[in-house]
């Protein structure tokens, strides 16, 4: 799908119905690469350099309920003209006709979101952050276990938060231990992480 793909049939459709016209290839084009650079920008905070295919699909079913979010506006709007356009003179609107294609849109787009940010987490699912990977990869190779490194990692952490000059509640708890428990599964999760992406193999 082209990045701007209403002919000016359907612009002049979308726009015969009000005061106010806007370019929609213009705000198509804008919608859909914000979403898609969002998308790229959350895969880089995990060094993702390539979508997968499953979320090429997903972005594409975005693009497409966006794409067909216009047409069916356009449809409502000669369905339900607004009053302030027509004039209340003898109004034949079909504006509950209108509305319900209003709300097959907003859950068409919702849906194709849901798509995406569940593409999403199938690639990340077994991926750390970068600045995680950066702070905690010495450690863990150190560790050599991930029993080991539960505990260690769990120690950093609160070694960490008695340099902080300000504590909250949530901090005095974690220096008493009440999280420690916590803090060791965690670290074990990283450990586990770590090794399915073969960080952790000697070199």
């Amino acid at each position: 799908m082209k990045d701007e793909p209403f002919t000016k049939d359907e612009v002049d459709s979308f726009n015969r119905y009000t005061h106010f016209p806007v370019d929609i290839n213009k705000e198509f084009s804008e919608t859909v690469k914000a979403k898609e650079e969002e998308i790229r920008n959350e895969l880089a905070h995990y060094g993702i350099k390539e979508m997968s295919e499953k979320l090429k699909t997903a972005i594409y079913y975005y693009r497409k309920a966006i794409y067909n979010g216009y047409l069916d506006r356009a449809k409502a709007r000669s369905i339900a003209p607004p009053v302030s356009v027509v004039g209340p003179s003898k109004y034949s609107g079909n504006v509950q006709r209108a509305m319900k294609i209003e709300e097959k849109i907003r859950k068409r787009i919702e849906t194709a979101e849901k798509y995406i940010r569940k593409a999403i987490v199938e690639a990340i699912k077994y991926k750390l952050p970068l600045e995680k990977i950066e702070k905690w990869l010495p450690l863990a190779k150190k560790a050599k276990s991930k029993i080991a490194f539960g505990k260690l990692y769990a120690t950093k952490v609160k070694d960490d938060i008695e340099k902080k000059e300000e504590k909250t509640r949530h901090d005095e708890d974690v220096l008493r231990g009440t999280w420690d428990h916590v803090l060791r599964s965690e670290g074990r999760a990283f450990y586990v992480k770590f090794e399915g992406m073969g960080l952790l193999k000697e070199s």
